[in-house]
């Protein structure tokens, strides 16, 4: 399956159940917990158009998301009223404004040389997003992001639970044990929350599910 594909044609079909139409509520009540300093550059993996940048610029930071889909590009800048130019940088198309840039690109495309400037890491619709077992599945995207990452960074990593065996992904569940095998090599992780949400969730209900766990972790990059 062309994966790049798959996901343009989700957001061409408007099959974007991950969109939240709102910001989320944990990353505002928690963030300044990571204390980071204002004006520092944010990365968000597979961003889509989400909400949580918009956020972000507006308490200081810098953003660089990255994003498959042009057509999600276009309506984060088009609902975010920003003027935006595109750009070529380091090889691939940029879309770009004050304090934001989105890379139209394969998220296995970027470079240390895109990344070089990120203090920060959000992942909260990104790891969830991929298969465990596939090509460029969670193990390739993990080893990836440790591959263009700079020395010094932390990572705020959100992620969801549940019986994979009574409901198919996308999200796919990702269990924290996995998250040690992915990770504890590079990073010291640190789970931040852990929250029951089935009840808020009525059409996972609805595909069978009596569990639906969302967890937060804070990662630093070891040494």
């Amino acid at each position: 399956m062309n994966k790049i594909k798959y996901w343009q044609d989700r957001w061409l079909n408007q099959q974007t159940g991950w969109h939240q139409a709102d910001v989320s509520n944990y990353l505002i009540e928690s963030f300044s917990s990571f204390d980071l300093p204002p004006k520092s550059t944010i990365f968000v993996p597979l961003c889509g158009k989400s909400l949580d940048m918009r956020w972000f610029i507006e308490q200081g930071y810098q953003v660089i998301g990255v994003e498959a889909s042009k057509l999600a590009i276009q309506e984060f800048f088009k609902e975010a009223a920003l003027s935006v130019e595109v750009v070529e940088i380091e090889g691939l198309i940029c879309w770009q404004a004050e304090n934001i840039k989105i890379y139209q690109a394969d998220y296995f495309d970027l470079t240390a040389a895109h990344l070089k400037t990120i203090d920060l890491i959000y992942d909260r619709a990104s790891l969830v997003a991929l298969p465990h077992t596939e090509q460029r599945g969670r193990a390739d995207y993990a080893q990836h992001l440790v591959d263009i990452i700079p020395a010094s960074i932390k990572m705020l990593l959100v992620t969801l639970d549940y019986n994979q065996q009574k409901m198919e992904g996308p999200p796919f569940a990702v269990s924290d044990a996995e998250i040690q095998d992915l990770y504890q090599a590079t990073f010291n992780i640190k789970l931040l929350k852990e929250a029951e949400l089935i009840e808020k969730e009525p059409r996972f209900q609805q595909k069978g599910l009596d569990s639906f766990i969302q967890r937060y972790y804070q990662l630093t990059k070891k040494g």
